[in-house]
């Protein structure tokens, strides 16, 4: 597997890119997971690797780059994630706050710079991409 993170040139500036995909194969189909409200992190990452794993060129843009490097980890003593709702009120309203400011519009055009990405990209195969996303990643596949 091949991975980097790259700046991808947005409308508002250079969003930072995760990619990744096979070593050997390709033109390989693009997939875009649209991150959660948490944004970019590991985890993410990893969703990304599983589907390059299986044939795909995956990215995980940071949608929130317009607002410098933001990023929530809240675990429990698991190690595991914390659920927006069993964080308090402040806490809560400290992670929706980057979330108010990133509008629909904005992950539109965003989206149109990667397809115009993609199309430079001699491991990415013309055609068709494929999205995923989660929490609030999954309203923006919509849009």
């Amino acid at each position: 597997m091949k991975e980097r993170m790259i700046d991808i040139v947005a409308p508002d500036g250079k969003m930072e890119t995760f990619v990744t995909h096979p070593e050997d194969g390709g033109p390989f189909a693009a997939v875009v997971v649209y991150m959660d409200i948490w944004g970019v992190r590991e985890e993410l990452f990893e969703i990304a690797r599983r589907i390059a794993t299986v044939g795909y060129y995956c990215v995980v843009p940071d949608f929130y780059y317009r607002q410098g490097k933001i990023g929530y980890l809240f675990r429990d003593d698991d190690n595991r994630m914390i659920s927006l709702h069993n964080l308090d009120q402040e806490t809560q309203n400290e992670v929706r706050a980057p979330r108010r400011k990133l509008s629909d519009a904005m992950v539109i055009r965003d989206t149109a710079a990667l397809i115009e990405f993609f199309q430079g990209e001699e491991q990415v195969r013309a055609g068709a991409a494929g999205c995923i996303g989660y929490c609030m990643g999954g309203r923006h596949v919509f849009c």
